[in-house]
């Protein structure tokens, strides 16, 4: 496979020869002519100073920018954010497409950004945080660190989503939930209408033995899905649960506030989509499942820009709409 940079010389060849293993990788994709990879180079070699990464086909996405958006957003609020650059791939010299080239939530991004790590989980497709739904742990998480089968950790914290007193909720949570961190999650999730991520596509971790559970996004190509009247809070237990106290419930509707007043706004991700579209643009158009009349780059562009201003806007609208009954 050849790894061209993803810009408007998107058919000039890299610079050096790195040996490594690529492999089909995603649940979805591989069911898409496009597909996504895993890719694993040999020790000591690096892209973009990766040694591993993946190349995601991005198929719900038909702008190719909402990684960076997604990415943007987070970073401003305060959350740990993964690398991830353009790049066209070809395969046996067929050209395969423009590819986000993501790094992997691995221990190498945790020890590269300090970040300190007793467990880490993925959190699998339909996984609950409820024992009164069907809950199997290591169907619905996979544990990526330590590689064993202890779960009680997070079987805890499931624990305590079941059982915390509502009125004594803040404390009584907050022991086994960066609870803070969790709503700035939840909200930038439900505001960029992620649908695909309030139980699938991040991962938890914690810093010590009984530490609290902390998050990681991961996956934004279900985001930005055009629906602008979407819910204005992505339904999952953890939030079912937030919502049943009057203080929790008034920290998700702040921050949501915050997000689509300061973060969420014309003069904030314009440039982002400006920038990366200059930067990617002739690629798009090469790519054989985006270009060629497949796809109108500029239309897709200025609908992704409307879907942000109606979207701000329905939410700004709606905020006090939400209360402690809004999943009833």
């Amino acid at each position: 496979a050849s790894i061209l940079p993803g810009s408007s010389s998107a058919t000039a060849t890299g610079s050096g020869t790195s040996d490594g293993t690529i492999r089909a990788a995603g649940a979805g994709s591989r069911y898409h002519p496009k597909w996504s990879y895993k890719v694993g180079l040999v020790e000591g070699q690096f892209i973009n100073g990766l040694n591993e990464f993946n190349l995601s086909a991005q198929v719900h996405d038909p702008t190719m920018i909402y990684t960076n958006l997604a990415l943007h957003i987070l970073k401003q609020i305060g959350l740990p954010t993964f690398q991830s650059n353009h790049v066209f791939i070809k395969i046996n010299d067929d050209e395969s497409g423009l590819y986000p080239m993501i790094e992997r939530i691995e221990e190498p991004f945790l020890i590269s950004r300090n970040i300190k790590y007793y467990e880490l989980y993925k959190v699998a497709s339909g996984a609950k945080f409820s024992y009164e739904e069907d809950v199997f742990l290591p169907r619905n998480f996979d544990k990526k660190i330590p590689d064993d089968d202890d779960y009680q950790s997070l079987s805890e914290f499931i624990h305590a989503i079941d059982t915390c007193s509502n009125d004594n909720l803040p404390l009584s949570l907050e022991k086994f939930l960066d609870i803070e961190e969790y709503i700035k999650y939840h909200a930038a999730t439900t505001v960029m209408n992620n649908i695909d991520a309030f139980e699938n596509n991040f991962y938890l971790y914690s810093q010590s033995p009984g530490g609290k559970i902390k998050i990681i996004p991961w996956d934004f190509d279900g985001a930005f899905n055009r629906n602008k009247t979407a819910e204005l809070a992505g339904k999952n237990d953890i939030i079912k649960k937030l919502f049943q106290n009057g203080e929790t419930l008034q920290l998700y509707k702040d921050q949501l506030a915050f997000q689509v007043e300061y973060v969420f706004t014309e003069d904030n991700l314009f440039p982002v989509i400006d920038s990366v579209y200059s930067t990617i643009k002739d690629a798009y158009n090469l790519d054989p499942y985006l270009g060629d009349g497949r796809f109108n780059f500029d239309s897709e562009i200025e609908y992704l820009k409307q879907y942000i201003v109606d979207r701000r806007q329905y939410i700004l609208n709606n905020i006090d709409s939400i209360t402690s009954d809004y999943f009833e």
